[in-house]
């Protein structure tokens, strides 16, 4: 009862009271549930026919969870009277799924409380009443005559659910939204109009609360209706199949199905075989529960990640462990910090990605610190077997490193993108004892290993430390061996290979190398099995092997599999492969590689050919840098894998990787969602011929390459040679090019560099050029020729985002008609790649790089909607968001343009201007424009703000532009804009895109706060700074000096970074702004799926790192004599301007044509 009568105070008492009393009760987050529908869900179940230990059990939970019917005061979960069933049935005490839901959920969480808001109106359509974008014509057209006609029931819940809200925010209580339950589609199915129209309207009606709440993966549940009353036969089974269809493209959304068997048997109803009566009531309660619990359920049986290239198996033998939290750190070098005795108690605590600094929003230009930095870690071994081992796998610690386990040299690694695995088995305490890890990290310029350019001339920028994931595994003394530690020449650890497709049958091989640290030999079985997505067994293969003491062998099987799902960029279907090894009959390893069946293949003049059929689309993508605002290279997997979605959803088939390898959660991500993309070997500008260890670092470093991403699906090129590197010397690039293919023997290892080079290498395939028989791809377009020289590098085709609209327009029309320029090529010109998807910051330039897709904080410019638009209507790929979409460009404010520009794939736009219709419009026939598949949409001489200022000023509230998308003359898309009036408040919201903040000490998860006025409506010309506060587990990233917190707004949207701690819990952001009404969001975090290792004590002990602290690297250089100060400038120019000289030679290169 503790919510209800929280709730009642709010009506009987007065609120200095009402806030008092509130506090006591703010420790818990209520979890609020969203009910809707027609009859069905309003129910028909009778309470007095359950029994008493059912209701027993109900008024229990009670006391925790409180039910708003149709916007009355909560109430107690019980039964609500109905007189129309009492008159109707004989009982009045009814319930619908809410009972049993509440009972599921309650029991299932002992002590949380919840909060139902159900809203219900029998016979009413999805078509009218609970329309989104309800008309009085759509519901005349399917409603009965009288009050429903009427109904705006959409509306009408989401305000009953915004009261409910406010009560709660009013108490000081924070909430959260965790789903919505749906029960309808009777009547829709009842008329031909609904019925063709409910998979168009449900996906809205789920767009439209998400959207409405902020809340973009809220999960719904559907409860599929079975009914067979109405004038269109097909009716029913229209809506049954698209519920059907909604859950399986959506991951957050669950159908309820039902059996039309007029027996009922599932969930039985009254006899009139269209409402649920009291055991059809109580299942379906329970099945809407089960599946709230299971979209919501923290899964850590599913590793979204790879972990050191695999993936755990429950109750595996090989065990895994989160290395990442619990360091500490300190910037510069130290003597003697390798040592076990070292005192690093004034030391800064750190949890890894770390990338040695928090920068402002501009780390360009050479303002990243560079130098030696330490890294150090208490811990203690869990659960050793006797005689297993125990690994150490960084993902990659940027520059030269050493590093040390109890005073131990053991790992000495050049390189800062491939991944580095130690054997510490034979320095490690017992179990129970502690173990010091030393890590000393140099980012310095060194020639010496790739990329070996000095970062003043380098066009990224190197930023530092161990910047990506690390774990400690842990294996019996037989087990797969890892790639990193083995020689074996195409092998080691698991490798699988597609080697030929047939319809839905593949050839398969899989490579595995087993390694018997044992003192005795072994006779062992290894056993592969392919699972589906669900893990389900498709096909096994085993082999016997007997394995001497201290020995390692490879193995390898061949196998076809049979009528399997292929992997396709528009169907990423994803398998995995099981390895285990047997002993006795036990099982001593076991680990699972994830796949996709696919077979690539370049036909030359006949294009590319996946699976055996012609890919018929043009690949047209970015290039990625890998850094972020503010955090430069420490980027964790949910920052990659929102890359990913971010790109693929705005219209991107392909990411070439700029320009190295990028990290494993971003490949794993490219696989999941379908995202062709590339590899690289480090390089830029740079060979060195004085030292031959660069060349033999180099040899190595592309056979490490290919072994860390050889099972990527969705890898299409694989850049071995050096970019933009003509002086490389012909036999380094073949070699490459022959140690790539000797490490991957298999069909679809196609290197690829600059054309030019290429040839020389004898490479597969070539950037740019025009040979009519290799195929090529346009590795970078859309930026070069727009400078106006490359010292200063002032171009329309870069342009940061505060500048605004008129800015932001240029550039996106330009960009469009480069984008124009892709289409139009022969076959064997498979696409091209924008320089660059998302801004960046760079060595030898003062300025980051402004011409992406997507700023540095992830925020889309206008020229994201250009690509976004060039998807069909129809084009769909599991886990993105795609379909009919437009995007006006106008924002309506006193600086806007005139025209109207919208960008969209429909077929005519629609456009409304005060009340009048301009024009219903086909795209742009310009001439520049002409090859694209959806041009932009180009209204002249609409907008005038003199006509608003003079005609429409006493009533700015009524101005409004309406744009409308039609496909064959119907609207399925429409965008409403109104008139920004004077700033008034912030609005949050989370920019997840659907991955949620995981409590590991390292989850990154950006919330946004826009300038809004009275009405709701974003102020784009805001200029405000915005200060954020968080309670809970998570700390904000950045302060003051180096602008991460307070924000100034770019287009009237402050982003701030939050960062969770490793304890998983409610974390409430509010966002303040002087002057302005300021808000706050609450969200959970999650518990981490894997386990994480390390020394609470420790940890707890360490300094707090202080992001107050002002991060200066132009260091005072006022004791040097004035003529070496004079010198340094002059050598910093020459070095801009040799830099310049380079990338125009590139330019030019890249134009040519072949002889």
């Amino acid at each position: 009862m503790k919510l209800l009568s929280l709730i009642l105070i709010v009506f009987q008492i007065s609120t200095s009271i009402f806030t008092a009393s509130a506090k006591t009760n703010s420790e818990k987050v209520i979890r609020v549930v969203l009910l809707a529908g027609q009859s069905n869900m309003a129910g028909a179940g009778n309470f007095d026919e359950l029994e008493e230990a059912t209701k027993n059990r109900i008024e229990k939970v009670a006391e925790r969870v409180s039910l708003s019917v149709d916007g009355k005061i909560p109430i107690p979960l019980s039964f609500v009277f109905s007189q129309y069933q009492k008159d109707k049935r004989g009982f009045g005490n009814v319930f619908g799924p809410e009972l049993f839901l509440g009972l599921t959920l309650a029991e299932e969480n002992p002590t949380q409380e919840y909060l139902f808001v159900k809203t219900t109106q029998g016979g009413t359509a999805l078509y009218g009443a609970w329309n989104p974008e309800w008309t009085a014509e759509k519901a005349m057209a399917v409603e009965a005559k009288g009050f429903k006609r009427n109904l705006k029931l959409y509306r009408l819940h989401q305000s009953h659910i915004k009261q409910n809200l406010q009560i709660l925010i009013d108490a000081g209580k924070d909430y959260k939204i965790i789903g919505m339950c749906w029960m309808q589609g009777e009547n829709d199915a009842a008329k031909e109009v609904s019925a063709r129209s409910y998979e168009e309207s449900l996906a809205k009606l789920i767009k439209g609360y998400r959207r409405e709440f902020n809340l973009p993966n809220m999960p719904f549940v559907l409860g599929q209706i079975n009914s067979t009353y109405g004038s269109f036969p097909e009716g029913p089974q229209m809506v049954r199949k698209a519920m059907v269809k909604e859950a399986d493209a959506d991951p957050k959304v669950s159908c309820i199905k039902t059996s039309t068997d007029t027996s009922w048997s599932d969930y039985p109803k009254h006899s009139d075989n269209v409402h649920y009566n009291t055991e059809g009531q109580s299942r379906l309660g329970r099945a809407f529960g089960q599946a709230l619990l299971n979209l919501n359920e923290t899964n850590t049986a599913k590793q979204r990640f790879s972990t050191a290239g695999f993936y755990a198996v429950d109750d595996s033998p090989r065990s895994v462990w989160n290395f990442n939290p619990g360091w500490r750190f300190y910037k510069g070098d130290v003597d003697g910090a390798e040592c076990v005795s070292f005192d690093d108690r004034n030391w800064e605590a750190a949890n890894l990605p770390h990338g040695l600094e928090i920068l402002g929003e501009n780390g360009s230009g050479g303002r990243n610190y560079q130098g030696k930095a330490w890294y150090r870690k208490q811990f203690e071994i869990q659960n050793q077997d006797e005689g297993g081992r125990t690994f150490l796998y960084f993902e990659a610690i940027m520059g030269k490193c050493k590093i040390w386990v109890n005073g131990n040299l053991l790992a000495e690694h050049f390189g800062g993108y491939l991944p580095i695995a130690v054997d510490i088995t034979d320095v490690i305490n017992p179990k129970g004892e502690s173990n010091i890890i030393a890590v000393l990290a140099d980012n310095s310029d060194d020639k010496t290993y790739l990329p070996g350019k000095n970062q003043s001339g380098l066009d990224f920028a190197y930023f530092g430390g161990i910047y990506r994931d690390t774990y400690l595994i842990q294996t019996s003394s037989v087990h797969f061996t890892f790639p990193e530690l083995s020689k074996t020449v195409a092998g080691a650890g698991a490798f699988v290979a597609t080697m030929d497709v047939n319809g839905k049958d593949a050839k398969m091989e899989v490579r595995t190398e087993l390694s018997n640290k044992s003192k005795k030999a072994v006779d062992a079985t290894v056993k592969i099995i392919l699972e589906n997505e669900e893990l389900q067994s498709i096909k096994e293969v085993s082999q016997k092997v007997k394995l001497e003491a201290g020995s390692k062998q490879q193995l390898s099987n061949k196998f076809v599999a049979e009528n399997v799902h292929l992997w396709h960029p528009d169907d990423p279907y994803l398998h995995f492969v099981r390895t285990e090894i047997i002993i006795n009959g036990k099982i001593v390893d076991q680990m699972r590689t994830r796949i996709g069946i696919r077979l690539f293949e370049m036909r030359g003049a006949e294009g590319l050919f996946i699976n055996k059929k012609f890919y018929d689309q043009k690949l047209i993508g970015a290039n990625r840098h890998q850094d972020y605002s503010y955090i430069g290279n420490a980027l964790p997997n949910s920052g990659q894998w929102r890359d990913v979605k971010l790109l693929r959803e705005g219209g991107c088939r392909i990411i070439r990787a700029a320009h190295y390898p990028q990290d494993p959660a971003f490949y794993d991500a490219c696989d999941e969602l379908g995202m062709l993309t590339t590899t690289a070997n480090p390089g830029w500008h740079f060979f060195n011929f004085k030292n031959p260890i660069f060349e033999e670092r180099l040899y190595n470093d592309t056979r490490e390459l290919v072994r860390r991403d050889r099972n990527v699906a969705s890898i299409l090129m694989w850049e071995t040679a050096l970019n933009e590197t003509p002086s490389q010397p012909d036999h380094a690039m073949h070699n490459m090019h022959q140690i790539a293919h000797e490490e991957y023997p298999f069909p679809g290892m196609f290197t690829v560099t600059d054309h030019q080079e290429a040839k020389k290498g004898g490479l597969d395939m070539y950037y740019h050029g025009d040979d009519k028989n290799v195929n090529s791809f346009n590795r970078e377009y859309g930026d070069g020729w727009e400078v106006d020289n490359w010292q200063s590098q002032n171009a329309m085709s870069r342009v940061k985002m505060e500048w605004g609209e008129k800015a932001m327009l240029t550039q996106a029309l330009r960009q469009a008609k480069e984008l124009n320029d892709r289409y139009p090529t022969p076959k064997v010109r498979l696409g091209g790649a924008k320089w660059a998807g998302i801004d960046h910051q760079r060595g030898y330039h003062t300025d980051p790089f402004w011409g992406g897709l997507l700023n540095g904080i992830r925020l889309p410019k206008y020229v994201y909607y250009v690509y976004k638009s060039q998807y069909d209507v129809d084009y769909k790929v599991n886990g993105i968001e795609t379909g009919p979409m437009l995007f006006n460009t106008n924002e309506l404010t006193q600086v806007s343009p005139k025209d109207v520009v919208i960008f969209s794939n429909c077929d005519e736009i629609r456009l409304y201007w005060l009340g009048e219709l301009v024009a219903t419009q086909k795209p742009s026939s310009e001439k520049a424009y002409a090859d694209m598949p959806h041009p932009p949409f180009v209204f002249e001489n609409v907008f005038d703000f003199e006509v608003i200022k003079s005609t429409w000023r006493r009533k700015t509230k009524e101005v409004e532009m309406i744009a409308e998308g039609l496909i064959n003359g119907k609207v399925v898309v429409r965008d409403v804009k109104n008139y920004p009036e004077q700033s008034a408040g912030l609005k949050l919201s989370i920019a997840d895109e659907g991955m949620n903040l995981i409590a590991d000490g390292s989850d990154i998860i950006p919330f946004c706060a826009t300038i809004v006025d009275p009405d709701g409506m974003k102020k784009v010309l805001a200029s405000e700074y915005v200060y954020f506060e968080v309670d809970g587990p998570a700390e904000i990233i950045g302060g003051k000096f180096n602008m991460g917190n307070p924000v100034k707004t770019e287009m009237g949207i402050a982003t701030v970074l939050v960062r969770a701690t490793t304890k998983a819990g409610s974390i409430k952001l509010r966002a303040y702004s002087n002057g302005l009404k300021s808000d706050s969001l609450t969200i959970e975090s999650e518990l981490s799926g894997l386990k994480m290792l390390f020394n609470n004590e420790y940890q707890k002990a360490s300094i707090k790192t202080n992001s107050e602290q002002t991060v200066i690297i132009q260091k005072d250089r006022s004791d040097m004599p004035m003529d070496i100060i004079e010198l340094h400038k002059e050598i910093k120019l020459l070095r801009l301007e040799k830099v310049g000289k380079e990338q125009e030679i590139m330019e030019l290169r890249s134009q040519l044509k072949e002889d």
